[in-house]
């Protein structure tokens, strides 16, 4: 069995639901690596966690 691949998105990359949408899409493309999705603050909000 392949490992998995981990894949972190936050900040400018989800920053919009324009880009929210492409990160989804390189997810799915992804999908047969076995993709661990790790989310990380949207842009912005970093400093208010």
């Amino acid at each position: 069995m392949r490992p998995a691949v981990i894949m972190k998105y936050g900040g400018s990359s989800l920053g919009n639901s324009e880009m929210i949408k492409q990160v989804i899409g390189i997810i799915y493309n992804r999908y047969q690596d076995r993709p661990l999705i790790v989310p990380s603050a949207t842009k912005g909000t970093t400093d208010e966690l």
